[in-house]
């Protein structure tokens, strides 16, 4: 399965690479699909569910006045995606219903846009912004729990990986190592 800039989403089978299905969503859909066993989701204008065998969509979640959405992950279960407004997303990935909206970022930061999970928090890093860093969040409320920033303006991306309790962060040319809550 893969997103084209044309905003077509196209499933092609892994034995032959034969086409099984393409559909134009219409919608900003240059982000990476996130995909279960039997369903992609993909962000933009809206963030969409989609059965892999057909191309009809299962569920479509509207971000209620916000603007659309960044790259979903599923972590154990749960949908997380970001918005364009600056909030983050629980998503039940069957049901396409919310859980939780965080909207607490602190004033007017910019969102995460990957996620990992360590215990009974989600970490975020945000994209190439001046005002974003790293979030601690909590699993089941989207409750902030910290921000880490550098405050270097160097515009480049946040990442972040876990191993154990230990959190390893990236920020152009400078690597941090943090203990996860």
């Amino acid at each position: 399965m893969y997103a084209d800039a044309l905003e077509n989403v196209t499933v092609r089978r892994a034995s032959d690479g034969r086409q099984v299905w393409s559909r134009k969503i219409g919608d900003d859909i240059a982000w990476r699909p996130a995909v279960t066993a039997d369903t992609p989701f993909v962000g933009g204008d809206v963030m969409r569910a989609v059965n892999l065998k057909t191309g009809k969509d299962r569920w479509v979640l509207e971000p209620q006045g916000r603007r659309g959405f960044n790259t979903p992950v599923i972590i154990d279960g749960i949908l997380y995606a970001s918005d364009y407004g600056r909030g983050v997303w629980a998503v039940g990935p069957k049901t396409g219903k919310k859980i939780w909206l965080c909207e607490d970022l602190g004033g007017g930061r910019y969102a995460p846009e990957t996620f990992v999970r360590v215990g009974d928090h989600l970490y975020g890093a945000s994209g190439p912004y001046n005002d974003g860093g790293i979030y601690a969040m909590e699993r089941k409320t989207g409750k902030v729990r910290w921000l880490y920033n550098d405050n270097k303006s160097n515009m480049e991306q946040w990442n972040i990986a876990a191993a154990g309790k230990r959190l390893l962060l990236s920020h152009g040319d400078e690597i941090y190592g943090l203990t996860a809550l």
